[in-house]
């Protein structure tokens, strides 16, 4: 049984949370100094809100609740990068209503009857948001880079499978790389090199180990002397880019018996049979895998 009468509720809510994470590159990280930067994320989230609440007992047996909480997100300072290059970010403030209603009767003594109604909004930030979370919150945003750039499709461990389908009509490169692999790039050239000389009915595609929220790194500080390159014809081939938040699921899946060593190349060819390689490809290394 209620009372007659308001229950009147309003407070402030306020919550701020900052992101510096670094990584950076060494040789034994558990004995030795860490060298260059890896790879650097930032970004800060804020968010303030009024609510307000109203319960309205107006009769012996019934209860109105209705209320409203207003709030104000703001996300700033959002830096992605490594050590050749750092892209930042514009910042984002989002303001919305959030209503509700719950009218309550007491039937009986053991019995409440509830009907509810609200609205709920809920802002990303870094409670929940890890550096890997960003990659979703990013891959709408692929396709709006300028001209010319790279698509990158986010490539999930449960998707690989059908990517690497063996007997196939025809053979298939896998070139592995990563942002900060120095000889990736020299081995992209040398298989369209090795495509031109031997005219082996050969498709290619390559895999960032790197997730799709550093499509635009990948693009400006590794791709783009490639992508100008009309001999190589990167813009032709099919680029995918790692959606795991744990590169390691991506890797067993694409290679069990790799190490995470780069560049890692996978040849699958037209009959089925496999071949892996790491380090930089010869003319001789791509040859044997395909000949009998």
């Amino acid at each position: 049984m209620c009372r007659v009468g308001h229950t009147f509720t309003t407070g402030y809510h306020y919550d701020q949370y900052h992101l510096r994470n670094q990584t950076f590159n060494a040789g034994n990280w558990s004995t030795e100094t860490l060298s260059t930067l890896k790879s650097s994320y930032q970004g800060d989230t804020r968010t303030q809100a009024l609510f307000a609440q109203d319960a309205w007992a107006f009769a012996p047996r019934w209860l109105a609740t209705p209320g409203l909480r207003y709030e104000t997100w703001r996300a700033y300072n959002g830096r992605l990068g490594n050590a050749a290059t750092m892209l930042g970010y514009a910042g984002r403030t989002e303001d919305a209503f959030s209503p509700k209603a719950e009218p309550q009767w007491q039937a009986t003594r053991d019995t409440l009857l509830r009907l509810s109604y609200s609205r709920a909004v809920s802002r990303p930030n870094l409670r929940w948001k890890s550096v890997a979370m960003g990659l979703m919150l990013s891959v709408a945003a692929m396709a709006a880079h300028a001209d010319g750039a790279l698509r990158f499709q986010p490539l999930h461990a449960g998707e690989v499978k059908a990517l690497l389908q063996t007997p196939r009509a025809r053979a298939l490169i896998v070139e592995i790389w990563a942002l900060d692999c120095s000889y990736c790039r020299e081995n992209i050239a040398r298989i369209a090199q090795w495509r031109r000389a031997s005219r082996q009915p050969v498709d290619v595609v390559m895999v960032a180990m790197d997730g799709p929220e550093q499509a635009a790194l990948l693009n400006r500080a590794s791709l783009a002397p490639l992508v100008r390159d009309a001999g190589i014809g990167l813009a032709r081939v099919p680029q995918y880019a790692n959606a795991e938040a744990m590169p390691e699921r991506l890797r067993a899946a694409l290679d069990p018996g790799w190490q995470g060593e780069l560049p890692r190349t996978l040849i699958l060819r037209a009959d089925g049979r496999r071949h892996a390689s790491s380090g930089l490809l010869t003319p001789q290394t791509l040859n044997a895998a395909f000949s009998d």
